[in-house]
């Protein structure tokens, strides 16, 4: 009878396992895409950015190419390095001032491509970044797999 049990226990964390291994091979075959945390939305916004890290302080200029509330997506003027913090100032055409993020991150580059993470940011700014998303997302681009837009 234990040795019974004891082949069921087995059998049973073995099925785990497989479950397991299943569930993880499944989402590396999702697009990156379906695997962020936000939904980006395209839109083509003019961004300066900035940053005195390295020994020599740079300046560069670009456009965002997609934005959520965590990051964007920009092509930009000067190559930057992976891990570097630069301080955004996004033009939202919002009638206000450029958006100024600092220290955002940035997670990948790419040629003239790069992503940035956004640091925290206040709620006034969450907001306006909610807004433009909310102005260019549209039903097309909506999916299951996606996180919505909300404040918190």
């Amino acid at each position: 009878m234990q040795l019974e049990l004891l082949h069921q226990d087995r059998a049973e964390e073995e099925k785990r396992r497989l479950d397991l291994l299943a569930a993880i091979a499944k989402r590396k075959e999702l697009p990156m895409l379906d695997r962020r945390q936000a939904q980006r939305v395209p839109l083509q916004v003019h961004v300066l950015y900035t940053s005195d890290q390295d020994e020599v302080p740079y300046d560069g200029e670009g456009r965002v190419q997609n934005l959520s509330k965590r990051g964007c997506q920009i092509v930009g003027s000067v190559r930057l390095a992976q891990g570097s913090q630069v301080t955004l100032f996004l033009d939202l055409n919002d009638g206000q001032l450029p958006l100024c993020l600092p220290a955002a991150t940035v997670c990948w580059t790419v040629g003239d491509r790069f992503s940035v993470k956004f640091p925290p940011i206040t709620d006034e700014a969450r907001y306006r970044l909610q807004q433009v998303v909310l102005k260019f997302a549209t039903q097309r681009e909506m999916s299951r797999t996606h996180t919505a837009f909300r404040l918190r």
